[in-house]
């Protein structure tokens, strides 16, 4: 018997809920919110994709069963990549900006070039890195509404 029109229960939705027990279904819901999350966090377009195969059970006889199966994939946009804000050292190494910052900032002297490995059989010393800037003291805070100044 073959149906001549739509039948009611054959809606996307209820056919994706039986395909896989349901995984069709819940793998393109899945796919769905991850490529909302991305397109927020990247601002740029996604693309889900489902794709959903229909071949009889017994290809001798294609008027009996028929085997549905579900393929869901996505495009989406790349996050870019990691990346860190480096200062280079008066030594020509290259630092964070907090050990930059802790090191004591920009140096007047230019950066030395590295040793070549090859002119010498052990590492170079590696000198004695100084400590944070020292802290200048807070200032006494100002009279409020007229009050006289109080002594530490």
């Amino acid at each position: 018997m073959k149906p001549e029109e739509f039948h009611p229960s054959n809606t996307a939705t209820e056919l994706l809920g039986k395909i896989g027990s349901g995984d069709a279904d819940a793998d393109f819901a899945r796919a769905i919110h991850k490529s909302c999350d991305r397109v927020a966090e990247t601002g740029k377009e996604a693309t889900v994709i489902l794709k959903v195969k229909v071949r009889p059970v017994n290809k001798e006889d294609p008027r009996g069963g028929l085997i549905l199966s579900a393929d869901v994939d996505t495009k989406l946009p790349k996050l870019p990549a990691a990346a860190s804000l480096m200062q280079v050292g008066p030594k020509g190494e290259l630092l964070t900006q907090l050990d930059f910052i802790m090191n004591g900032g920009p140096s007047e002297a230019k950066p030395q070039p590295l040793p070549d490995a090859r002119s010498s059989n052990r590492m170079p010393a590696i000198g004695k890195v100084p400590g944070p800037a020292p802290l200048a003291p807070a200032p006494n805070p100002a009279p409020i509404n007229g009050q006289k100044e109080v002594q530490p």
